[in-house]
């Protein structure tokens, strides 16, 4: 039952961690930006994680102590990873440098999942090269 909730919760951060990092830049959220802010701050603490801790540390590190918090769930692992993909199609190029921080940590996890799980997916490998792809269009890989 927990476990379904915070696929559900996971799933949904995604759309709302682009809103969140508008919220931190100081930009206006859309009109129901209390329910966002509250199941941000729902699933994040239901987590264990923090975002804007997760963005100041290098992609590495955000991706371990994400793993640490999932490892349990590899599957809830790789939603998380998969939301902050998400959520820079949801910036929409406004904000390129945290676009940036999400894709690497977001490439980080992929990386990790893959190291721990100890299997290949074409799936994750898929992604990996679609993060990739963007990061080295933008010049920073």
């Amino acid at each position: 039952m927990q476990e379904d909730y915070l696929k559900r919760e996971i799933d949904r951060l995604g759309q709302v961690l682009a809103l969140l990092i508008s919220k931190l830049r100081g930009n206006d959220l859309h009109q129901n930006s209390q329910e966002v802010l509250f199941v941000v701050t729902t699933a994040l603490t239901e987590l264990g994680l923090d975002l804007t801790t997760l963005l100041s540390h290098p992609p590495n590190v955000a991706a371990n102590e994400a793993w640490s918090k999932l490892k349990e769930n590899p599957t809830l692992f790789e939603h998380f990873a998969d939301s902050l993909v998400d959520s820079v199609a949801l910036l929409k190029n406004e904000d390129t440098k945290h676009s940036i921080k999400l894709l690497n940590v977001a490439l980080a996890c992929y990386t990790k999942l893959e190291i721990e799980t100890k299997a290949f997916s074409i799936s994750i490998n898929e992604k990996k090269g679609e993060i990739t792809a963007i990061l080295s269009s933008t010049g920073t890989v």
